[in-house]
């Protein structure tokens, strides 16, 4: 792990040998147990490590990963597809063409939710593009200040805020922070009216849907009457447009984009435990719904 603590500790394999590489004491070893441990800059270290290392000739563990890499993309690139006659927005085809629209320099921020994964499987960064979010503590909210962070440092590269409806909604008034700065910021707001990855993490734990829907504004008037730019786009066949008008533009920008609100986040390997909370979540919803009692 070369300049990461790398916070998503179901992902890091059990029983090898790990090498960490950080210039930070307090973060080797953090989330498992690293069997090299290498505290200083990332490439200084690797340009020493260089002339000690012996090159393996049999490249067969990375052909194997290449492979796995090729079918993802392939997966990934099939849930972006832009479906022009779909009557509902998907999540994933926003952030695919954010992405190969924006600028080669373009920065990208993730708020935490739902977007946090649609960000991290959808966007293909390419030059100079960047992407910062809050993945260690997972603070609802960052989406928006995170971004004004960024656009404050540099008014001329462009930055695009990915933020769900219930992150947003915790600090919008800071939209008027950038209007009244001259940020000329992208916000995409993911409107699916809930709070829908603590809507999954419940079904998933077999509770049903309680408490997680939302009462949202008008995003895009909103903004407008903040003094910035808005729209609100409803199916697929709009996303392109909205896109390229946000980014002509030298204003805060405010696109509300009603997505699916059933999309479902598959992780990578669906757990037993995780299949039999979620149908035993649906039953008790039905039974809430149609069982003794309900109206």
């Amino acid at each position: 792990m070369v300049g990461t603590d790398f916070p998503y500790r179901a992902f890091l394999p059990n029983g090898i040998d790990i090498v960490q590489i950080d210039v930070r004491r307090q973060n080797i070893g953090r989330r498992c147990a690293v069997t090299h441990p290498l505290v200083g800059d990332a490439r200084a270290t690797l340009e020493a490590l260089a002339g000690r290392l012996t090159p393996k000739s049999d490249d067969k563990f990375l052909r194997t990963i290449q492979k796995a890499r090729a079918a993802w993309d392939e997966k990934m690139d099939r849930h972006a597809a832009l479906d022009r006659s779909a009557d509902l927005i998907h999540p994933q085809s926003i952030v695919r063409n954010a992405a190969e629209l924006a600028d080669d320099d373009a920065i990208f921020v993730a708020d935490v939710g739902t977007v946090t994964v649609w960000s991290a499987r959808q966007l293909r960064l390419r030059g100079d593009q960047r992407l910062i979010g809050c993945f260690n503590h997972g603070s609802l909210g960052a989406g928006l200040p995170a971004a004004m962070g960024a656009q404050s440092l540099d008014r001329d590269r462009q930055v695009v805020a990915f933020c769900g409806d219930g992150g947003f909604g915790m600090l919008l008034a800071d939209f008027i922070t950038a209007v009244r700065y001259d940020l000329p910021v992208v916000i995409i707001v993911f409107n699916n009216e809930k709070f829908a990855f603590v809507e999954l993490e419940m079904q998933a734990a077999g509770y049903p849907r309680f408490a997680t829907d939302l009462t949202n504004p008008h995003f895009a008037n909103f903004a407008a009457d903040c003094g910035g730019l808005g729209e609100r786009i409803e199916s697929p066949h709009e996303i392109v447009p909205a896109l390229k008008r946000a980014f002509a533009s030298r204003k805060a920008y405010l696109i509300d984009a009603a997505v699916n609100p059933d999309e479902l986040v598959m992780p990578p390997k669906i757990e037993p435990s995780e299949a039999v909370g979620f149908a035993m979540g649906k039953i008790k919803e039905l039974w809430i719904e149609h069982g003794p009692g309900s109206n």
